[in-house]
Formats: C-alpha cells, sequence, structure tokens
C-alpha cells in the first residue's frame, strides 16, 4: 500500500507499490496490433489530426493497447468496436478537461448536440470530425444484433456518461470537493464505465442472462468494477487534476471527508481498491453455485462465467495500461504547445 508521505502525487506514483497484486489476471489480444492499424486508418479517414503531431501525441496513448487488454476475447468486429468507442469516449472527455465551472452551460450545450444525434434530429451545418464519429458509432451500436433490452440500456447509458460531462463542470462551482455519493454518482458517468461495461457483450458477442444480470451480487460485481476502474485512475492521474483544479477525484473527496493529508487520502483510497477486489474474487466464486440454484441451462451458466471474466479482465488490463500511457506519466509535457488539434474542435462546436 501507499504509504510514503515523502512521494508527492505525480510520476513517482507511477513506480510505487499501491494497491498491491489485486489477483486478477491479464491477458492481450493477439490481433491487437492489426486493430490499431484499422482505427487509425478509420481516424485518418475522418481527418481527425490537425497535424502530424495531434498524431503522434494520439498514438502515444496506446489506447488500442488498452483495448486489447481489457478485451482479449473479442473478434475482430468487437474490436473494431471497442476501439472506436474508446477513441471517442476518451476524447470526448478531453473536450471538457480542464474548462472551469462557469463554462458550465456551454458544456451542456455542446452535450446536448451530441443527444441530438441520438435523438435522431439532423445536425445543422459542417460537421466536425468527432461528431461524424460518434454519428457512425451510435448508427452501428443502433444496428447491432442485440436484445430490445442491452439497446435501451446502452441508450441510457450513452446519456448518462454524455451528460455527465456537463454535471462535471457545474460541480467545479462550489470549489470543493464533491461529497461521497454525489462523487460515485458523476464518477461512473464521466468514466463511461457504463458504456465499457455494456461493450464487454456487444463485443463478445454474447448477453449475460438477464436473471443473473440483475442478480445482487452480479450488480455489485458491475459496481465494483467501475469503481475500482475509477479509483485507479484517480489515484493516477491525481497529479494532472490537481494542477487543473478538477475535483472529480476520490482522493480529493476522501481527503476532504476524512479531514486528513493527501498521503493519507491516497492510502486509504489504495486500502479501499484491495478490499473492493477481495469483494469482487468472493462474489464471483459463488457465481456457479448462483446459477445452478436459479435452474440455468450450461449454456447460460457459461455465459454467465464468462461476463464475470470479462468484468474481472477490464481491472486486471486497466492497470498496466494506465501506468505506461503517457496520457497520465506525462500528462502536460507530451501535449506540444500552440497545436490546434482537430478533435478539440468538437467542443467549439454546437
Amino acid at each position: 500500500m501507499y504509504d510514503n508521505a515523502d512521494i508527492s502525487p505525480g510520476a513517482d506514483l507511477f513506480h510505487a507499490v499501491l494497491w498491491g497484486d489485486l489477483g486478477f489476471g491479464r491477458s492481450s489480444h493477439p490481433r491487437t496490433d492489426t486493430a490499431r492499424d484499422r482505427n487509425l486508418s478509420w481516424l485518418r479517414g475522418h481527418g481527425f489530426f490537425a497535424s502530424a503531431a495531434a498524431d503522434d501525441w494520439y498514438r502515444s496513448w496506446d489506447l488500442e493497447g488498452l483495448v486489447g487488454g481489457v478485451y482479449p476475447y473479442a473478434d475482430d468486429t468487437g474490436l473494431d468496436r471497442c476501439n472506436k468507442a474508446t477513441t471517442f469516449m476518451t476524447v470526448f472527455d478531453d473536450q471538457f478537461e480542464g474548462q472551469p465551472g462557469d463554462t458550465s452551460t456551454a458544456a451542456a450545450v455542446t452535450v446536448r448536440s451530441y443527444l441530438d444525434v441520438i435523438d435522431g434530429r439532423p445536425v445543422a451545418g459542417p460537421v466536425p470530425p468527432l461528431k461524424a464519429m460518434f454519428a457512425e458509432i451510435w448508427q452501428d451500436w443502433t444496428a447491432a444484433a442485440m436484445s430490445a433490452e442491452w439497446h435501451a440500456r446502452a441508450r441510457d447509458n450513452w446519456v448518462y456518461c454524455l451528460t455527465a460531462m456537463a454535471h462535471e463542470r457545474a460541480s467545479l462551482r462550489t470549489g470543493e470537493p464533491l461529497a461521497p455519493d454525489q462523487y460515485l454518482e458523476l464518477r461512473r458517468g464521466t468514466s463511461y464505465m457504463p458504456l465499457f461495461l455494456d461493450l464487454i457483450e456487444l463485443a463478445g458477442g454474447t448477453e449475460c442472462p438477464r436473471v443473473i444480470k440483475h442478480a445482487p451480487p452480479v450488480r455489485i460485481m458491475r459496481l465494483i468494477t467501475m469503481d475500482i476502474v475509477n479509483f485507479m485512475n484517480d489515484v493516477l492521474s491525481l497529479h494532472k487534476e490537481m494542477a487543473r483544479g478538477d475535483n472529480d477525484n476520490i482522493v480529493l473527496t476522501t481527503r476532504h471527508e476524512r479531514r486528513c493529508s493527501l498521503a493519507e487520502a491516497i492510502s486509504l483510497t489504495c486500502e479501499e481498491i484491495a478490499a473492493k477486489a477481495r469483494r469482487f474474487s468472493e462474489l464471483r466464486a459463488g457465481l456457479p453455485g448462483l446459477c445452478a440454484g436459479l435452474g440455468l441451462s450450461g449454456e447460460e451458466t457459461s455465459a454467465a462465467v464468462h461476463y464475470a471474466y470479462a468484468l474481472e479482465r477490464w481491472i486486471g488490463g486497466y492497470e498496466p495500461w494506465q501506468r505506461r500511457s503517457p496520457r497520465y506519466q506525462d500528462a502536460f509535457a507530451q501535449r506540444p504547445p500552440r497545436e490546434r488539434w482537430a478533435f478539440e474542435m468538437g467542443a467549439k462546436d454546437s
């Protein structure tokens, strides 16, 4: 656990022992590189990068490497869907990072323009690359051969996560970290984790049986997955967010609530990550018995077990990617100055 008060939030955290070995397996998709090439071709085809430097900066993040680590079971179509959605969600989030609270009205205007795409309203004027990409992603998700329940949930999650961008800006008006309950509700949206978990079924081509999907242990496992990934991200992006004045971070919430030092808040967060991981493992171990008790068929049980495996892969695959990605390690140094990035134009578009 993190217990060194002399280590300040920053690059040193990436090499510190934080939450220890959580016991979750890691693997990487064997076709990650070819999927990366397809995704970059798609982005360049949309005129996504304003310059070669913008292209280099985006590629340094290795988002496709993240996708390969957290969806190792996907087929090629699933990988492409995950890469496109991950690129969009990450870059759309960047439109709002660092903006002050008094931009929340403008943020809401931008969000509404993307909700118009979901609602099928025509988009007026020239369509910037980021919005064109989202429209393509949305059309693909809408046409996917998934159940009506999955489609309804995915639609609701897109609205939840997109609107969270504006709510995050509005939360800055208080000038204080969020209360724990408000943090959890907002953070699950700003991280897009509900959508990343929807992609488990879309990418894998198998839906978790609804009677299991809504079983209390599995619902808790979903929340644990979201929270562990978000807490990890909050710890390792703390230096970036503090420099920008953002407050949607579990470490800052913990420091405020406990009235403790920053180092103590980091340590408490790391302990919470480890505790949540232990609880996840306990719940997963009981899943076969739960399926048997509900009379699920062998095929349904296999789908439920795969879903738990996929949740675990999200946790196990996320940590090594974030620790190595310059998106977090060199959050400020990696971005060349005075560049007008093509993907920033989306925030200026209404």
